[in-house]
């Protein structure tokens, strides 16, 4: 900017979402003069986010009950006990219906009280009644509002209502409320393709939500080409990123997929009389009607009846130079330091789960409990791997030269070369704290390498594990052990094998 319009005085904007297209725009109304800008730019993609659009006929199909649908059967398939779900309305009218439906939280209008009581129940997980009794609830309804206002670790389900998307402003936004420890959030998007919400501004992108919804192309193409003017598609993001969930139009054959048409194909007809739909009784949810709300306090908690405001993290060997691409700004652009202390976040939380883990097992065999869940004490007649119950293994490579070839692929001194976890680096603390010594005097002597070795040798485990990574099921266990040690400093991911655990045990052994 110019210094002698300001006083010699640096500005700083900050936004959570601006497309590369509307820059100029930002540089216009701010009065920034674009030879004195520097722009620090993290990307829209995120590998945990998986994208799914549902379209349905209005005039045929309820969108209530296709709503209540998808999240039920997302809860029975994808939830643990850690998840919740936020499902987006068009208006507070839509929330009343899905809270009569589900009973499920609600955040809308300007009741805060309530509001912020739901939310707080919401995160809790528990819905306390009128009459006192408590129900598990893990869902929430919320108006756009809220869009920008949730930050909760396991989001792991994000569905949109219609013109509760808000643009695709809203959409990226609100999808960016899951996945925040790497665990993957089902992302859908329940669209008639009629919705043309007269409340939008002007510059919430309306259109290109509509594209995103409504063309069959990769379902990453439209955010990451909109917000970042670098279109990148599901196979190119998972080169970079083992872990990267496709969409459904990638990948349209998975269980979620089938879920979410099972969801639409016994969904209820639209009800003739809409009026009859009548509000919950619940004393918390308030009888304001206004839509879309701008109030931001905290939001419910939801259920069937059966840390400060947080930015997608960007990675370094993945993040776009705007620059490059424009080449008038004339400056470089470098991941801020709020993007690399999330993508910190990330890693730290993974070492966490290192730490429980080890801390359960100590004393035990590790492979026992990967693949059989018991607890098998150490001793000297029990041999590792081959008294651990595992298929003839005779004709693939000993489990000994696999863990030798893939940890001389890993960085020195970022990973112990006795047991193949995270060690502190650069005052950095990965290593998890039940873990101690390093090398020959590691407390936990191959555990991460055997237990990454006996994933691949039970038939069905190795299976869902390479449709997962997406993975050759033929594979043998050399380049197996190839593709393990690979490993991008910087980046929220651990090495790939070390990402084939969290993501096994996140959902078999927790």
């Amino acid at each position: 900017m110019n210094s002698k319009d300001y006083g010699g005085y640096q500005r700083r904007s900050v936004t959570a979402t601006l497309p590369v297209s509307l820059q100029q725009q930002f540089m216009e109304r701010a009065t920034l003069r674009s030879e004195f800008c520097h722009w620090i730019r993290g990307e829209t993609n995120r590998p945990e986010l998986r994208y799914h659009v549902a379209r349905i006929d209005g005039k045929e199909t309820c969108i209530i009950s296709v709503l209540t649908n998808i999240a039920r059967n997302i809860e029975t398939f994808h939830f643990t006990p850690e998840s919740r779900g936020i499902i987006f309305t068009a208006d507070a009218t839509m929330a009343k219906k899905l809270n009569a439906q589900m009973n499920c939280f609600v955040h809308y209008g300007s009741n805060h009280l309530a509001n912020s009581i739901n939310m707080e129940q919401w995160k809790d997980g528990i819905k306390v009644g009128e009459n006192g009794r408590k129900v598990k609830q893990k869902w929430i309804a919320a108006t756009p509002g809220l869009i920008n206002g949730i930050d909760l670790d396991r989001i792991d389900a994000v569905i949109f209502g219609e013109e509760g998307m808000a643009g695709l402003f809203g959409g990226v936004q609100g999808t960016g409320r899951g996945g925040r420890t790497g665990h993957p959030c089902m992302c859908v998007f329940v669209s008639t393709g009629t919705f043309n919400p007269k409340t939008v501004d002007r510059f919430a992108l309306l259109d290109d939500m509509k594209r995103w919804t409504q063309e069959d192309i990769c379902l990453r193409l439209t955010p990451s080409g909109t917000m970042d003017g670098k279109p990148i598609t599901c196979t190119e993001l998972q080169k970079l990123y083992p872990n990267t969930e496709f969409c459904a139009v990638c990948q349209p054959k998975t269980d979620i997929v089938r879920l979410i048409k099972k969801a639409i194909d016994d969904a209820e007809q639209p009800s003739i009389d809409a009026s009859s739909d009548l509000p919950s009784s619940d004393p918390l949810i308030s009888t304001d009607s206004s839509s879309n709300s701008s109030a931001m306090g905290p939001s419910t908690k939801s259920s069937f009846s059966s840390l400060s405001s947080w930015k997608a993290p960007s990675y370094s060997s993945h993040q776009s130079s705007f620059a490059a691409q424009n080449p008038s700004i004339g400056l470089p652009v470098q991941m801020n330091s709020s993007l690399a202390q999330n993508t910190l976040f990330t890693k730290l939380n993974k070492t966490a789960l290192f730490s429980k883990i080890i801390t359960r097992v100590l004393g035990h065999c590790f492979v026992c409990w990967i693949i059989h869940h018991r607890f098998v004490p150490l001793a000297q007649n029990h041999r590792l791997i081959v008294n651990c119950g595992l298929p003839d293994l005779r004709r693939g490579m000993s489990w000994i030269n696999f863990k030798r070839q893939y940890i001389s692929l890993l960085p020195a001194y970022h990973f112990c070369h006795g047991c193949g976890f995270p060690q502190n680096v650069d005052h950095e603390h990965f290593e998890p704290s039940s873990h101690n010594g390093y090398g020959r005097n590691c407390n936990i002597p191959d555990s991460a390498a055997a237990m990454i070795y006996a994933l691949k040798q039970v038939p069905e485990t190795w299976l869902s594990i390479s449709q997962h990574f997406h993975l050759d099921r033929n594979m043998d266990d050399g380049n197996f052990a190839n593709w393990v040690g690979q490993y991008i400093p910087n980046s929220p991911n651990y090495y790939n094998g070390l990402e084939i655990l969290i993501w096994f045990i996140q959902n078999n052994r927790l």
